[in-house]
């Protein structure tokens, strides 16, 4: 669901700008941190955790599970949050079931799931909670994310995966007009229409602010998949409870994922697609039959985006290194889909 953004002049642009600035530097007026809880899940993160701890702020309840680390992101926690409730997994329980464990133990009115590799500042915390304050049809909101070399250009926010979705997003289409909301798919992108807060049906579960009552009511995050998909699948559920799902790009968030769209041997990390595909066809999926649509219809997309980038390494030698590496890419995704069993119907779990 779109807002509507509105264009002003220039000169109220700028004003409207400052006015929002001057507000963010007057981070509590009125609103009040303390009931936030944050949840962060940790494994072998200790190279960035102090990041995000750091910027927090101090009122804030911060809940840490750690998925069995292997380095001194436990340690590193307790330096540099001593406040900070850690629950010391016996075993990497996955990022959906950690998060749940974190939530059991929170008191805050509003819980925040943050990454241990994005980082929030105070202001950006207090903007959400001003547009879930004001607004109490909104029961998640989420900061537009971005990464400190401002080379992302795919948002973790979006429209649900039907097919026309993911055909938008696996062809392409939504990526060369990305500011033409009738051609918006499965994700945002950078260069989206946000000159607004955005109405959409998911945001990424790398810094998600949910308000507990819908949390409770829709029990937590599904552990049906061990990460990937669980932040799309517990938005869509609570889009069925009526309540709102938004994106501030005025609440900004740092996100650098230090190369987690690879495992640790290196190889293209197609876990998300597989996960997406099981998503639609056990919840979304009339028909086994609309199952083989949506697996035919992204695979082709990706599989045409590899011919066009291997195009595009041929006409551009400049270009071949990073043309062969999108063609691995979206090859990958696709075998990976194609492969992919058939989903069973979906329990809550």
């Amino acid at each position: 669901m779109d807002a509507i953004p509105g264009r002003m002049s220039s000169v109220q642009s700028e004003v409207k700008w400052l006015h929002s600035l001057l507000n963010d530097r007057r981070p509590h007026m009125g609103i009040d941190t303390s009931s936030v809880s944050v949840l962060i899940v940790t494994y072998n993160s200790d190279h960035v955790v102090e990041d995000c701890l750091l910027p927090l702020p101090s009122d804030s309840e911060v809940l840490v599970v750690d998925n069995l680390s292997t380095d001194l992101s436990i340690e590193k926690v307790t330096q540099v949050r001593p406040q900070a409730i850690v629950i010391a997994n016996s075993s990497n329980a996955g990022f959906a079931r950690a998060v749940n464990l974190a939530a059991e133990h929170a008191h805050g009115d509003y819980l925040l799931l943050l990454n241990p590799d994005a980082r929030i500042e105070e202001n950006a915390i207090v903007t959400l909670l001003r547009d879930m304050e004001t607004d109490p049809s909104i029961g998640i909101a989420a900061p537009l994310m971005t990464d400190s070399h401002g080379a992302f250009k795919v948002l973790g926010a979006g429209f649900a995966p039907t097919i026309k979705n993911m055909a938008l997003h696996g062809f392409g289409i939504s990526r060369v007009a990305p500011r033409n909301q009738k051609l918006e798919g499965h994700h945002l992108y950078r260069d989206s229409n946000l000159d607004s807060v955005r109405e959409l049906d998911w945001v990424s579960g790398g810094c998600m602010l949910v308000r507990r009552s819908v949390w409770e009511a829709l029990g937590g995050l599904t552990t049906r998949w061990f990460m990937y998909a669980e932040d799309v699948e517990f938005c869509l559920r609570a889009r069925q409870l009526g309540t709102k799902v938004i994106l501030d790009p005025g609440a900004i968030a740092v996100h650098d994922f230090g190369g987690s769209s690879k495992d640790v041997a290196g190889s293209t990390n197609t876990v998300w697609i597989v996960n997406l595909y099981d998503l639609y066809c056990s919840t979304m999926a009339s028909s086994r039959v609309a199952c083989l649509v949506w697996k035919w219809t992204v695979a082709s997309g990706f599989l045409i985006r590899a011919a066009a980038f291997r195009l595009q390494g041929i006409v551009r030698p400049s270009a071949r290194r990073s043309a062969d590496a999108n063609v691995s890419r979206y090859r990958a995704f696709a075998t990976a889909l194609l492969r992919a069993a058939p989903a069973r119907r979906a329990t809550r779990t």
